[in-house]
């Protein structure tokens, strides 16, 4: 998959609040530096941190103007 799917797919996730999906775009030992909560190590950190926020911030969109990819990482 190339950044500009994998960054569709992402958006498509995160703005349904779907956190398994969005979970699922990570490795199981993917690391995510978060603005508001540091960094989540793992995938099911990621989708513990991520499940609360969206009920917090129902209204918060997601959009991508370019994706980088370098090797593995997005």
């Amino acid at each position: 998959m190339n950044a500009d799917a994998f960054t569709a797919r992402y958006a498509k996730a995160f703005n349904s609040g779907n956190v398994p999906t969005l979970g699922s775009l990570y490795a199981t030992a993917g690391v995510l530096r978060h603005p508001m909560m540091g960094v989540l190590e793992g995938r099911a950190a990621i989708e513990g941190a991520e499940g609360p926020m969206f009920a917090a911030f129902s209204e918060v969109e997601w959009k991508s103007k370019k994706a980088i990819a370098d090797g593995n990482v997005v």
